[in-house]
């Protein structure tokens, strides 16, 4: 990996970590019974799936050239949100298996995000989502790897209240540099259903 992946890995890596901050930062204007608010913590497993585009330069087939191809994912995966109030900060590991007809990038590899969303209820079981978010690509995978960029997300989420059960659905469009080298490109759009128990709060 060169310096610059290096550099664009690390500021990815540091963006990651400081979502659930900007997330769940305290508001000043807050009044204290707002900030005695509980924080709902619930986790579960996931499964996602979709279409991906692939834009590939550099060395292909010994010479300088482009390569575009389209190919499909299938994702299962684990699931963490934190609800307060109308927000919902949503951290997933899932592990990717990537199928197209170039070779050189059907390979698995782990992808880790953090989105932020916003939560709209429409009734006592049904809420709206909408959000975005980043996320990082990398290990545990089948080679080297590294890649990132940014989601937008859009779904609803529908609660079993009885059994403390949320059910997430979710369409998700992504887009970044593909860990191969620097002037590779990823957009994907897909689908994901999760299904979460409340776990703690605080």
């Amino acid at each position: 990996m060169n310096t610059g992946r290096r550099i664009q890995t690390l500021l990815m890596t540091a963006a990651l970590l400081c979502v659930p901050a900007f997330l769940f930062s305290a508001d000043t204007t807050q009044t204290p019974i707002e900030r005695d608010e509980l924080y709902y913590t619930y986790g579960g497993c996931s499964l996602a799936s979709g279409l991906s585009q692939f834009h590939r330069e550099g060395w292909i087939n010994s010479t300088q050239s482009s390569k575009d191809s389209i190919g499909w994912y299938a994702s299962p995966g684990m699931l963490l949100d934190i609800y307060v109030r109308n927000i919902c900060g949503e951290f997933t590991w899932q592990y990717f298996f990537n199928s197209t007809a170039d070779k050189k990038i059907s390979f698995s590899h782990s992808v880790y995000t953090a989105t932020g969303k916003y939560v709209y209820p429409i009734s006592q079981s049904w809420d709206l989502t909408g959000g975005a978010g980043i996320y990082f690509e990398g290990p545990p995978a089948e080679k080297e790897y590294s890649g990132a960029g940014g989601e937008l997300t859009a779904g609803a989420i529908y609660s079993y209240t009885k059994f403390d059960i949320k059910c997430v659905f979710d369409l998700r469009v992504r887009y970044g540099y593909y860990g191969q080298n620097e002037s590779s490109r990823r957009t994907d759009c897909g689908v994901l259903i999760g299904v979460t128990r409340k776990i703690g709060r605080s």
